[in-house]
């Protein structure tokens, strides 16, 4: 029987090291090589530095570090000079130009800046608004002017004032940021404020700030914090910031509303509805504009976000999401209802969108008849840290249509070579494919041929980047939306002759370019003062379309209006001008007009340049900057970022010490040592762990040790030593992006541990001490878990719907030198959401052939009446959770956006071979409360619940409070946007 054991788990674990060693040669998403990719293989990551900053970089990023280290000096001046504040150290700037991942900014502790290139949201931000950006939250952060409280909580980590002083902050969460930048005050970038602002629903003081990042309150600490900004800039000179700051460290507390008013003599709020005031007049030309009806139906918590819409033969095509709802493609016909009030409110015939069931996609593209698509299925990222190379796939796909054409069904999906795409296009024929490719900080464009499979590209010139693609109705004549230095611009491209042209190139920020029906070349400018639509012909500018807030992707309505996407109070809607709205007009001076927000930019960019530069001094003299030193490998070393107070108490023995948290730069690479001091055995409590995340896997080494006495008699005591050292890895073998979107997940998990307890009659002294043989236990586990998720709605943070199973098996050492004994852990874990209620159910088994199996199950709560060795053990667990949106309210620094009520129950069974399968006469009952925080651009779940344990053998039933458990969970659920 034992041989026939030894032979199972011999097998067992030559299996695991071929699963282990099987994805380093074969896994094609891990390691496809294509020759439809440009060279992807961007080596180790560099570092160079000048006077100003250090900069981190991959090789293929050599460009855009030359852009950045050409500005430097201007945002190191402009930054220093508004906070009157030099780095005591050269500050670390980490370029993410080939990696892919969400963040592609964003900073609030004195850890590097970091700045990504890969979205096209960052490439419309200039090179020096994006640096001046991030370099402004590194420097407030540097400032730490907190209160006097936090202040204290630079004891525990350096960084915590100045975290603080940013996070509870109405002025600084992205004041002085968005403030300084200047992109945020442009006109495209202000439509949120623009539209509140002329419909009436401009946001009082108690929802600006702090609001949460459910659009559009996304962008409400980047607006309000600017707006707040400005006004104190202009009424309270240019260092009124720096002015409430000093006040700030004056107060206990750290709320900067107490000393804005402290400064100014105004609260918040009076403050608040001035500028309310000061934006209604600016805005007041624009109330003699026309105003198109909204032709989308609007809520204020699930307002569905309507993207560019393209016409087709069955409709407009266009992608919506919301929050209460999954991501949907699809074709939708306005001219089938007559539409919405301006207000919004739908009427009784609402709008028929057809859904492309099958499938669903962020880019996609169409041809005319809408019987053929492409589309790029996203692979998503794990970590904020860890910033992989891109996986997108190219997917190609018919279009089946009833026969009543209402319904739209993918058929036929087919993956088509090569990974890394952005966007794609179908030309009006569905016979030609144009996609693009980010080679480091540039998008450049391709022709995909169909049949030979192969990339050529188009041409145009090294340095400008293709964020948006459209074709016109002859599949002659590309139009693009270029970027070149955040240079917002847009060009033609002739297909026939390969002849590439700009048609606008200066800073006013032009996008949206497109094609008419008759084939006329439009596009959305701010050179106006506000975003319109003009026409572009031979030379000559027309002004096509305006609207009092803005228009842009526009189409025609067939009866010589415009369908066109805008904005309202609560999101991105459609508005549709009819006919006698439209007033076209020639702009003979177009290329040499120039938006208002550009000289405010520059005039703040000056005025602070010229302090920054007097304030640093010699190292900064204008023609005395040394050339940038030679690249060298830079070393991603886990530093320490904070430590802890340490508190045990309880019958293993009272202790206090520290622990010591660190993390590295560009991996999620950290470790932890924690030290306590136990009094009464006069000896050190250890804890140390290192996780370290390797290409594809994540490996976690740790160590513990600990000390605790158990009385035997009356003065009889043992003190036991015990030792834990273990190894974890995680390696996901394969995963698999299914084009509906869900996703198919196999992982190997392994796991090493080696338990030693030595038991002794004195105080671990070694001199005349009674010390029994030390007592070794090694543990070996390996196993595979597989999951498959569907995507979910956006408002359910507990999960979605998922089913997932696995299998541990273990191999046991109680001394290396007596034979192993064997066991196994067997898990089925389904979550279904039905609308936003959430059903978990989960089922684990656990085998040990010696010993409790119980013990191979962690238990929320400590079990009470039963002592059990039986050799099988299982668990089911079954909860409910029901969530909801809530009003958005701010509480200090926090925005409470969506709560959870979960109710659920556990039971327990064993198996004995002469007793057969029996149910413990127990049930474990639990309530929890869960909410979602939103903090600044993190996210958290806070739960809070309370546990009972009750046992149904007690006939006389009456509730013991040592049967509850309280539990108490804070985590973080997403990255930085």
């Amino acid at each position: 029987m034992l041989k026939e054991r030894i032979s199972l788990i011999l097998g067992f674990s030559l299996i695991c090291l071929v699963l282990i060693a099987f994805p380093l040669v074969a896994d094609e998403r891990l390691f496809e090589v294509s020759s439809l990719n440009p060279d992807r293989s961007f080596g180790p990551w560099l570092e160079q530095e000048n006077e100003y900053f250090r900069f981190v970089y991959k090789k293929a990023d050599e460009k855009a570090l030359e852009e950045y280290l050409a500005i430097s000096q201007d945002a190191f001046e402009i930054v220093t000079g508004f906070f009157k504040l030099l780095p005591p150290e050269k500050p670390l700037v980490i370029l993410y130009g080939t990696q892919d991942s969400p963040p592609f900014g964003g900073v609030t502790i004195t850890f590097p800046l970091r700045i990504g290139q890969q979205m096209v949201s960052a490439q419309v931000i200039s090179p020096k608004s994006l640096l001046i950006h991030e370099f402004s939250h590194y420097m407030h952060n540097l400032s730490g002017k907190s209160g006097l409280i936090f202040a204290l909580s630079g004891l525990f980590g350096a960084d915590f004032p100045g975290q603080y002083s940013i996070l509870f902050s109405d002025l600084s969460i992205e004041g002085c940021t968005s403030f300084l930048e200047g992109y945020r005050s442009s006109e495209y970038a202000s439509l949120p404020i623009r539209a509140a602002v002329l419909e009436g629903q401009m946001w009082n003081y108690d929802q600006v700030s702090n609001a949460g990042m459910g659009f559009p309150g996304a962008l409400r600490v980047y607006f309000s914090g600017m707006l707040l900004q400005d006004w104190v800039y202009d009424h309270c000179g240019d260092e009124g910031f720096l002015k409430i700051q000093e006040q700030k460290n004056q107060s206990f507390l750290p709320l900067e509303s107490m000393a804005f008013q402290a400064y100014t003599g105004l609260d918040l709020e009076t403050a608040w509805g001035d500028i309310r005031k000061e934006l209604s007049a600016k805005y007041a030309f624009a109330r003699d504009l026309p105003l198109g009806r909204i032709r989308t139906p609007r809520n204020a918590y699930s307002e569905p976000q309507w993207g560019r819409l393209v016409r087709t033969n069955k409709g407009l095509l266009h992608f919506r999401s919301s929050l209460t709802q999954s991501p949907c493609l699809g074709f939708w016909r306005p001219n089938e209802f007559p539409g919405s009030d301006v207000s919004g409110v739908l009427t009784e015939n609402p709008s028929i969108f057809i859904p492309i069931e099958g499938l669903i996609a962020n880019e996609f593209s169409v041809n005319a008849d809408a019987d053929r698509i492409v589309f790029i299925k996203n692979t998503p990222e794990s970590s904020p840290l860890w910033h992989s190379e891109n996986h997108n796939q190219l997917y190609l796909a018919d279009i089946e249509w009833s026969e009543g054409e209402d319904r739209a069904l993918a058929r036929n999906i087919q993956k088509l070579p090569g990974t890394g795409f952005f966007d794609c296009l179908l030309s009006p024929d569905g016979k030609r494919l144009f996609v693009t490719q980010r080679i480091s900080y540039n998008y450049v464009v391709y022709e995909y041929d169909l049949e030979s499979l192969s990339l050529r590209p188009l041409a145009i010139p090294d340095g400008i980047s293709v964020t948006e693609l459209a074709v016109s109705s002859d599949g002659r004549f590309l139009a693009l939306d270029c970027m070149k230095s955040g240079q917002g611009d847009v060009a033609l491209y002739d297909l026939d002759k390969n002849q590439f042209s700009l048609i606008t190139h200066d800073e006013a920020y032009d996008f949206a370019s497109g094609f008419l029906s008759d084939g006329r070349f439009v596009f959305s400018s701010d050179r106006e003062n506000t975003v319109a639509v003009y026409s572009f012909d031979q030379g000559v500018f027309i002004r096509e379309c305006v609207d009092q807030i803005a228009a842009f992707f526009p189409v025609e309505n067939q009866k010589g209006g415009y369908l066109y996407a805008s904005y309202s109070a609560f999101g991105v809607v459609v508005r549709e001008l009819e006919s006698d709205q439209i007033h076209r007009e020639t702009v003979p001076d177009f290329k040499d007009l120039r938006p208002s927000w550009l000289a405010r930019r520059d005039e703040l960019w000056t005025h602070y340049q010229e302090k920054g530069s007097q304030l640093s001094g010699a190292i900064n003299k204008k023609n005395d900057i040394k050339e940038p030193s030679d690249s060298r490998v830079f070393m991603d070393i886990a530093m320490p970022l904070m430590w802890s107070p340490l508190f045990s108490m309880g019958p293993q023995g009272n202790a206090y010490g520290a622990g010591v948290y660190g993390y590295s730069s560009l991996q999620e690479n950290s470790y932890y040592i924690g030290m306590l001091y136990n009094p009464e055995a006069k000896q050190l409590l250890a804890d140390l762990s290192l996780s370290l995340v390797f290409p594809f896997m994540t490996t976690t080494l740790s160590y513990n040790q600990r000390y605790y006495a158990l009385d035997l008699a009356e003065e009889l005591r043992f003190y036991h030593q015990q030792k834990k050292y273990s190894l974890n890895l995680d390696y996901p073998l394969f995963v698999w992006n299914k084009a509906d979107s869900s996703v198919f997940q196999l992982s190997l998990l392994g796991a090493v541990q080696l338990y030693e307890t030595v038991r002794e009659l004195n105080h671990f002294s070694v001199v005349e001490s009674l010390q029994l043989a030390p007592e070794r236990n090694l543990l070996v586990t390996s196993g595979l878990f597989g999951r498959n998720h569907w995507l979910a709605p956006q408002n359910a943070f507990l999960g979605g719907t998922a089913i997932g199973s696995g299998i541990l098996g273990l191999v046991e050492w109680y001394d290396v030198s007596l034979p192993p004994t064997f066991g196994a852990v067997v898990n089925f874990q389904a979550g279904l959401l039905v609308g936003i209620d959430l059903i978990n159910l989960e089922i684990k088994g656990a085998w040990r052939e010696l010993g409790e199996a119980s013990q191979l199950i962690p238990r929320t709560l400590p079990r009470w009446n039963f002592s059990d060795t039986a050799e099988f053990y299982g668990e089911l667990s079954l909860e409910w959770a029901k969530t909801w949106l809530g009003k958005e309210y701010t509480l200090l620094a926090f925005l409470k956006e969506q709560e959870a009520v979960i109710i659920g129950a556990k039971s327990f069974w064993q198996f004995q071979p002469l007793k057969g399968l029996s149910w413990f006469p127990e049930l474990e009952f639990f309530l929890d409360f869960m909410a979602l925080f939103k903090l600044y651009y993190n996210s958290g779940s806070l739960r809070l619940g309370i546990g009972y344990c009750h046992d149904f053998s007690i006939k006389n039933f009456q509730f013991e409070s040592e049967n509850f458990c309280f539990r108490f969970s804070f985590g973080n659920i997403s990255g930085a946007l």
